[in-house]
């Protein structure tokens, strides 16, 4: 014999839209997890919503690449080597920040120094990296006027301030080409040296 519910129970029937609520809820807990999950494992955060290698290259205006730049050098590369393990390191836990890794360095020869302290006579600068828009590609044997950023990112390397933007390659006629973009002209290297030093000492004078 079945007993009947007593006056006080609440029947245990769902509405149908709460079923539907409860099971897309579950879902996403499911997917979030699944995502997660390898990462974790693994002992690394899961990604930034920038992924690695994403984003885009903006041109600066003259004057706040010259501002950006902690050191400005003319110089010629000697070297190019690879960089074999580009990427986040445990070592440095600080380099998780970054969402793009360069993965081959040339090494400067340094002739002059237009802007900052160099740490020597010769500086290693990281590049070709894997953001996407990112032209910039140093050549053994040429000369160039670079535009970098102190170390951060690799210990020993400086980086090119706004990629390929902060890249001048002199020729042999002594004119300076900026690296992959064929919107400005050429000019003689000491043209864009005297624009370098004006724009500096309008920075002073406005500061």
């Amino acid at each position: 014999m079945i007993n009947p519910p007593s006056a006080g129970a609440i029947p245990s029937r769902r509405r149908p839209y709460e079923t539907i609520t409860a099971a897309l809820l579950g879902l996403c807990s499911f997917l979030v997890t699944a995502a997660a999950g390898p990462a974790l494992a693994a002992g690394r955060p899961p990604k930034p919503a920038q992924s690695y290698g994403a984003g885009k290259v903006f041109k600066p205006e003259f004057k706040d690449l010259v501002r950006h730049a902690d050191l400005i050098v003319v110089g010629r590369v000697s070297q190019i080597g690879g960089i074999p393990h580009p990427g986040p390191s445990r070592q440095r836990p600080g380099s998780r920040k970054y969402a793009y890794w360069e993965d081959s360095y040339a090494l400067l020869e340094i002739e002059q120094v237009v802007k900052g302290k160099a740490p020597g006579r010769t500086v290693r600068v990281a590049f070709h990296s894997d953001l996407e828009g990112d032209k910039t590609n140093y050549q053994a044997g040429k000369k160039y006027i670079a535009f970098l950023l102190r170390p951060t990112k690799y210990p020993d390397s400086y980086t090119t301030a706004h990629f390929h933007y902060g890249q001048y390659r002199i020729n042999d006629q002594g004119k300076a080409e900026r690296v992959a973009d064929p919107s400005e002209i050429s000019k003689p290297s000491s043209t864009v040296i005297d624009s370098v030093r004006q724009a500096m000492g309008s920075a002073g004078k406005g500061s």
